[in-house]
C-alpha cells in the first residue's frame, strides 16, 4: 500500500510539473492574457479539468511558475555559487551561470521577460506579487560583499546589481529573439571584463 501510495504521489508530482512546464511554453508564446487554461492543458497533454486539480485559476497557475521557478533556479545558482571564497569570483560565477541557466531553458527566458512586463490589471489584483524580490536580493548581497571586500571600487550596490542584471535580460532576450548577432558567452566575458576594468583607457 505505502509503495502504491508513493508511486501515486509521483505521479501527481509529475503531472503538476507538466503543467507548469506547458504553461511557461505556452504563456511565452501567446502572453498571459491571450492564453488559456486548455491551451496549458493541451501543452502539459492532460485534460482541462485536471489543472483545476493543481491549481485555483490561471491567476495562481502564473504566481506559482513564478514563485517556483525562479526559486529552483535561484537555488541551482547558490549551489554552485556559495562555495567559492572570493567575492569578486563569486559574481563573476552567477553572470556566467545565469546565462548557462537560460541558454538550456529559453522557453524560460522568454516567459519572464514577457511576463515581468504583465499587464496593470494583473499587478493591481496581487499588489504584493514580486516575483523577482528574492532573485534580485541575492544579485544585491553579491554585489555589496564584493564591495566590502575592496574587490571592487566604492559603489552604489544597488547602482551596480541593477546595471548588471539589465544588462543580462538585454542580452539573453536579443540572443532569445535571434537579435544578438555575437556569441551570447562572449558577450557576458566581455560584460566581465567592463565590470573588472571599465571602460576608460589609462591616461
Amino acid at each position: 500500500m505505502a509503495y502504491e501510495l508513493s508511486t501515486l504521489n509521483e505521479r501527481k508530482q509529475k503531472r503538476r510539473e507538466g503543467i507548469i512546464r506547458g504553461a511557461i511554453v505556452v504563456i511565452g508564446q501567446k502572453g498571459y492574457n491571450r492564453t488559456k487554461i486548455i491551451d496549458i492543458a493541451r501543452e502539459a497533454n492532460v485534460a482541462d479539468g485536471t489543472i483545476y486539480l493543481y491549481f485555483d485559476n490561471k491567476d495562481d497557475l502564473l504566481i506559482k511558475v513564478f514563485d517556483e521557478t525562479l526559486e529552483k533556479r535561484l537555488n541551482q545558482l547558490k549551489e554552485q555559487i556559495e562555495p567559492i571564497e572570493d567575492k569578486l569570483e563569486r559574481l563573476d560565477k552567477f553572470l556566467l551561470l545565469h546565462t548557462d541557466i537560460y541558454k538550456e531553458h529559453p522557453e524560460e527566458l522568454r516567459f519572464f521577460a514577457l511576463e515581468a512586463r504583465q499587464s496593470p490589471e494583473f499587478y493591481n489584483r496581487y499588489p504584493d506579487f514580486s516575483p523577482f524580490s528574492e532573485y534580485k536580493k541575492y544579485v544585491l548581497e553579491l554585489c555589496k560583499d564584493a564591495i566590502n571586500s575592496q574587490k571592487v571600487r566604492k559603489l552604489a550596490p544597488e547602482v551596480l546589481a541593477n546595471i548588471l542584471l539589465g544588462t543580462l535580460e538585454y542580452n539573453l532576450v536579443s540572443w532569445a529573439t535571434g537579435n544578438l548577432k555575437l556569441s551570447i558567452k562572449n558577450v557576458i566575458k566581455q560584460s566581465i571584463d567592463i565590470v573588472h576594468n571599465g571602460i576608460v583607457l589609462d591616461k
